[in-house]
Formats: structure tokens, C-alpha cells, sequence
């Protein structure tokens, strides 16, 4: 007899035995349990130093996610992949690519080709000239950063975003740290190095300073009075000083992903100090997430505002975002909350090498192809599987111009029954039940 392959089983050999099925019992029309989306980390971007919102960009480069505006594909996921790290050409050449050891594909055939998508998107950048986005208002407020690698230059543009100027000073006579000085011409070529560093400093409001070395050619007294804040990137700093801020990479030298994570992350706390606001609390989960709330305020659908007094639970009400949960600051979904029958076995599409030995970016066709191999973990990609399956039609998909990554279907209270199937085939395990004892 032939061996069937298959990529997923409810029950392994020996399952024989009920569980205790006495929370599945339920009775139609007076259960408890309704459906509620429920947003959670993917373990890809969980474990990724930088701390992309790889979800997202992936299904923007599958074509599940529409830009906001007339952006390509290309452009648009470029822009959601530098909210965290601005060198995607060159973390698509030199990261480890701890999220792909992470991936919940790992448990159907394979991980998804993280890296090599985030190569190809940098590619692409380059070759099109792709701008980083500017800030929208000058805060009046500047910083100084010490050491201008990964660390230091992703701080640097984080801090542009939003509107500080910045003064780079670098000990050697070039800008890039490891990027520049640590890795062979082959494994990360230099004029992509370049590139990408060029293109954070033609957002303006960031002056270099190279071959100059602080506490040498620059006392600490001058640093402090003449700036609001300043993050040592490459070395431990002063400690207990006023308005100092020190990357915790510096124990971990010659990795630029977790380089480019502390430099955002210090960025996000230099902004707290020089606005004069507390600091900013650090979610269990460290990393970008994706807001829905954001992505319909962007598309013109934001929630009214909540008035408060006079106000009754409803699920029409416009103030709220109907049966969503937010739970993707604390929790990472696991593959068993996944329905993995639903994901047939794929080849992953690899990269190849060039004649000198230097990793090439994808084709457009198998960018888009490899990304759709994402199961985009805690979040619906609009299968429809859940409205197919619904016995009641309480299930829908909302009107084309009310749609979004995120709010793919919705539900009719008035209709469910409470029956649970459509968590029970959800392939992203995005639909959980209401009220249920987890």
C-alpha cells in the first residue's frame, strides 16, 4: 500500500481513549461560547531581534494585504518593513534568520523563507530608488549617538521619524560598524552597504561625524550641553547619567539584527525622556506589532469616539472594533492552535548564488509564491473557510470597501449558535470562542 504523506493528523497511532470532552458539550442556540478574533504574535517576529512585524509584510507581499494608497506591492511592504529595521537588502544577506528557526511551517514541510523575501523586498528598494518615510513635524529637540553601526544608525533614523536631529559620531573613517568592517565583500558587498546607510541620511536632520572620538575629540561635558539626549551604540557609556542611554548589544558585538532592535528600542526611550514623558512600558513582547485600529484609521474607518456615560454593550456599536481582541503584546500562537490540515505540503523556493559567490534576491513571481506559503499565525488571510462551514450563515464577509487585514468576516450575533466549528477549522487559529475557559 502506498504511504500517504500528509502534513497534518487530528489523532497519532494509539489515540484511543476520549478525552474529557465535558467543555465541548454544548447545546445549539443556548451555548455560551461566540466567535471573537483574537490577535496574537506570530513566533517569527516574537523571536526576531530587530523586531519586525514579519507577519504583516509577508501577506503584504502574498497580496492579501491592499496598500493603503497607489503603492505597489513592493513599496508598500518596504514601508511596513522599515517601521523596524531600515537595511532590509542587507539583513536579507547577513541575518542569522532566527524567525525562520521559529515558524510554524516548521511543523507542516518547512519554514517559510523569511530572509530571502526580506532580501528581495531590499533589492527591489535599491534598484527603485524606495525613500524612507520623513518626519511629518520637527520636534525641536536633538540627539547625539556614539558609534554609527547597525545599532547606532537604526537609532539614528527612528529618531528622525520622529522629528529629533541627530549627530552621528564615528571613531573609524566610514559609517556601517560590522556592516562595513565585519563581513567579506562576497557575504555583504559593500556599494549595498553604502546604499542603504545613504539612504536614512537623505531624510536630513542627521549630521555625521567620522574619525572623531568622544572623550578624546569630544569631552561628555560638550555632548551634554549641547544635546537632549545621547545613546552610546557601540560601547557601555557613562553610567547613571542624566539623559545617557546604553544599547544592551554592546554584549553581543558583530550581530546586526539584535543591533538594529536595541537602536529602536533606545530610540523609543530617548523620545520619552526628551518630550519630558515617562518611560515607555515595555510589552512582554518586545517588538512591532500590527494595530488594527491603526490600519482603519489609515483606510478612513476609525472607530467614533467613546463618549463616556449612556453608553451600552452592543455589537453594532461604532465606538468599538466588533468581537476583536488585541491579545499580541502578551501571547505568541503555537502551531496547535493552527487547523494545519488546511496547508498542503509546499517546496520552499531558495535562493541561488552568482558567479562570485553572492547571494541573489528572488524573481517577483517566487517572492510572491514563497510568501504565500505563510500561514499568517494569529491572523485571518480571508479563506472564507469559517463561512463555508457555518451552519447558520452568521458568518460573513463584510462589505469590500469595510474590509481589512483583520476583519476579513465578521459575525451575526443574532444568528450564532454558539457551535464552535468555525474555531474548530480556522487554519490561522485566529477565531477563538467567547467567554471560553483557557
Amino acid at each position: 500500500m502506498e504511504q500517504l504523506n500528509v502534513s497534518f493528523r487530528r489523532y497519532e497511532e494509539g489515540d484511543d481513549e476520549y478525552d474529557d470532552l465535558s467543555e465541548k458539550v454544548f447545546n445549539a442556540g443556548t451555548s455560551f461560547w461566540c466567535p471573537t478574533y483574537v490577535n496574537k504574535t506570530a513566533p517569527c517576529q516574537a523571536e526576531c531581534p530587530s523586531g519586525h512585524d514579519i507577519r504583516t509584510w509577508l501577506n503584504v507581499v502574498a497580496r492579501r494585504v491592499k496598500p493603503t494608497s497607489d503603492l505597489s506591492w513592493q513599496a508598500y511592504a518596504f514601508q511596513v518593513m522599515t517601521a523596524a529595521n531600515p537595511f532590509p537588502a542587507l539583513m536579507g544577506l547577513t541575518c542569522p534568520a532566527p524567525c525562520q528557526e521559529k515558524c510554524n511551517r516548521e511543523d507542516v514541510e518547512g519554514h517559510v523563507a523569511i530572509n530571502a523575501i526580506e532580501h528581495t523586498v531590499g533589492d527591489w528598494a535599491l534598484k527603485n530608488s524606495a525613500a524612507l518615510v520623513k518626519p511629518e513635524s520637527e520636534s525641536g529637540k536633538s540627539a547625539a549617538i556614539i558609534g554609527g553601526g547597525p545599532a547606532g544608525l537604526s537609532c539614528a533614523y527612528q529618531l528622525r521619524r520622529l522629528g529629533h536631529r541627530v549627530t552621528i559620531f564615528e571613531a573609524n573613517e566610514l559609517l556601517g560598524g560590522v556592516f562595513e568592517y565585519g563581513f567579506s565583500e562576497k557575504d555583504c558587498p559593500k556599494d549595498v552597504v553604502r546604499a542603504e546607510i545613504q539612504r536614512i541620511l537623505d531624510m536630513g536632520g542627521i549630521e555625521v561625524r567620522t574619525s572623531v572620538q568622544v572623550g578624546k575629540d569630544v569631552a561628555l561635558e560638550e555632548l551634554d550641553k549641547t544635546f537632549n539626549a545621547v545613546f552610546w551604540s557601540a560601547e557601555p557609556g557613562p553610567r547613571d547619567r542624566e539623559g545617557h542611554f546604553t544599547s544592551q548589544a554592546a554584549a553581543h558585538p558583530g550581530l546586526p539584527t539584535t543591533e538594529i532592535g536595541q537602536g529602536w528600542k533606545a530610540a523609543r526611550a530617548m523620545d520619552a525622556h526628551m518630550r519630558g514623558e515617562p518611560a515607555p512600558d515595555k510589552p512582554k513582547l518586545d517588538v512591532h506589532h500590527y494595530d488594527l485600529a491603526a490600519e482603519l484609521a489609515a483606510r478612513g474607518m476609525a472607530p467614533e469616539t467613546y463618549t463616556v456615560g449612556g453608553a451600552r454593550g452592543t455589537d453594532k456599536a461604532a465606538f468599538s472594533i466588533h468581537n476583536y481582541e488585541d491579545r499580541s503584546r502578551d501571547s505568541i500562537i503555537t502551531s496547535k492552535e493552527l487547523f494545519l490540515g488546511h496547508f498542503k505540503e509546499t517546496p520552499r523556493i531558495e535562493r541561488s548564488r552568482n558567479a562570485d559567490g553572492v547571494l541573489e534576491p528572488l524573481s517577483e513571481t517566487d517572492a510572491i509564491k514563497e510568501s504565500r506559503r505563510c500561514m499568517s499565525c494569529g491572523m485571518c488571510f480571508e479563506c472564507s473557510v469559517c463561512i463555508q462551514y457555518c451552519p447558520v450563515d452568521a458568518i460573513y464577509r463584510p462589505k469590500s470597501a469595510a474590509r481589512v487585514y483583520g476583519r476579513f468576516v465578521d459575525t451575526d450575533y443574532a444568528k450564532c449558535i454558539g457551535c464552535q466549528i468555525c474555531r474548530d477549522v480556522c487554519p490561522t487559529g485566529y477565531i477563538q470562542m467567547g467567554l471560553e475557559r483557557t
